[in-house]
């Protein structure tokens, strides 16, 4: 992305996320998808970025309100 796009992204799906975590102290957030019609997708997601973490390809367009629209992602560069 070129530096004057927005460096913010959404990626609307519908699923349901049930999240712990510890209010005091250190805590690594578990996050679970456990429902919706984009549960699948989000799933793929969940997962890619707990067990892979760092890279994925993201394909977006600007939505010119100050963040990039998520269409799609793949793991990965």
């Amino acid at each position: 992305m070129r530096d004057v796009e927005a460096g913010a992204m959404l990626w609307n799906l519908d699923a349901t996320l049930a999240t712990t975590f510890k209010a005091n102290g250190p805590s690594t957030p578990e996050v679970a998808v456990t429902g919706g019609s984009d549960m699948a997708r989000a799933k793929l997601f969940v997962d890619y970025v707990r067990t892979s973490g760092a890279n994925f390809t993201a394909t977006v367009y600007n939505s010119n309100a100050g963040y990039m629209v998520v269409t799609d992602f793949r793991g990965g560069r």
